[in-house]
């Protein structure tokens, strides 16, 4: 990929690529934008069990890592 050129920013949709995009920001050293569709929280009006925990984590993990965040 990198045969193309630098990238200027990374762009992720939702918590399901949250990890790689992550991971892209640090190796490329740039900006992270992330897109959040709907949040765990908000889709079942709280978290109630474990599998919902861990999204509403992963969530927050691509939030904390945005340099910007668009809902």
């Amino acid at each position: 990929m990198l045969e193309e050129g630098q990238f200027d920013i990374i762009h992720a949709h939702d918590w399901l690529v949250g990890e790689a995009a992550i991971a892209l920001k640090h190796s490329f050293k740039v900006p992270l934008i992330a897109t959040i569709h709907a949040t765990e929280y908000g889709r079942y009006n709280g978290i109630y069990n474990d599998t919902q925990r861990y999204i509403s984590c992963k969530e927050q993990l691509l939030a904390y890592n945005a340099w910007r965040i668009i809902v």
